[in-house]
C-alpha cells in the first residue's frame, strides 16, 4: 500500500490484465452515494508495460493532445461501479507520464453504462469494493424519515367498568373515543 501526497492515496494492487498492465485500486478515492447506496466513484491506476497494446494506446492520446512530447507511465481512470446494475461507466481518464505529471485528461460527458465482465479488472475492483462494503449488493437505500410513527385504532369496545365502557369506531381515528354509561 503506498500513501503519497497531501489527498492521501492508498493504492492496492487489483489484479493484471492479459496484456500485463497492472491494476491498482486508489482506496482513499472511493465515494459511496447515498441514493442509491449501490453506486461507487472509484480511481483505477494502470501500468501499462512498454510495447504493450494498452501502452500504444496510451501514446496515440498523448500524440492526439499534442501538448507534451513525454513518455506515458499509467493512466489513472476514474469510474462510476453501480452494483444494482452490475455495470460501469468512465468519468475521466488522466495520462500521466512516470514521474506523475499530467500529459492528457479526457473527460466522459455522457458516459454510458457498461457491463462487468467476469474476470475482468473492473471486476476485480468490484469485488474489493464489496469486501469494504458487503451491504451494497443491489437495491436501494431507504431513506431517512423524521414523520412520527402512525396511531394504531383502538378496539372497537374497551370495557372499564361495570358501569361504563370506551366506543372507539375502526372507521375513526383513535382521538375519537366516546365514554358511555351502560345500564346494568
Amino acid at each position: 500500500m503506498e500513501r503519497s501526497g497531501p489527498d492521501m492515496q492508498e493504492w492496492v494492487a487489483v489484479g493484471v490484465d492479459d496484456d500485463g498492465t497492472q491494476a491498482y485500486l486508489d482506496a482513499g478515492s472511493i465515494v459511496r452515494d447515498i441514493e442509491p447506496a449501490t453506486l461507487f466513484k472509484v480511481c483505477v491506476m494502470h501500468v501499462p508495460p512498454e510495447g504493450s497494446r494498452t501502452y500504444a494506446e496510451l501514446i496515440e492520446i498523448v500524440k492526439a493532445a499534442k501538448k507534451n512530447s513525454s513518455k506515458p507511465g499509467h493512466v489513472k481512470q476514474v469510474i462510476e461501479i453501480d452494483f444494482a446494475k452490475d455495470a460501469f461507466r468512465d468519468q475521466h481518464l488522466i495520462v500521466c507520464d512516470k514521474q506523475g505529471a499530467v500529459l492528457n485528461v479526457i473527460n466522459f460527458r455522457y458516459p454510458d453504462w457498461t457491463n462487468i465482465e467476469r474476470g475482468s479488472i473492473i471486476d476485480n475492483v468490484r469485488d474489493d469494493l464489496f469486501r469494504r462494503f458487503p451491504d451494497a449488493t443491489g437495491g436501494h437505500a431507504e431513506p431517512l424519515k423524521f414523520s412520527p410513527p402512525r396511531a394504531h385504532l383502538k378496539p372497537d369496545r374497551i370495557e372499564v367498568s361495570n358501569r361504563y365502557r370506551i366506543n372507539a369506531e375502526p372507521s375513526k381515528p383513535a382521538g375519537k373515543l366516546r365514554l358511555e354509561e351502560i345500564d346494568l
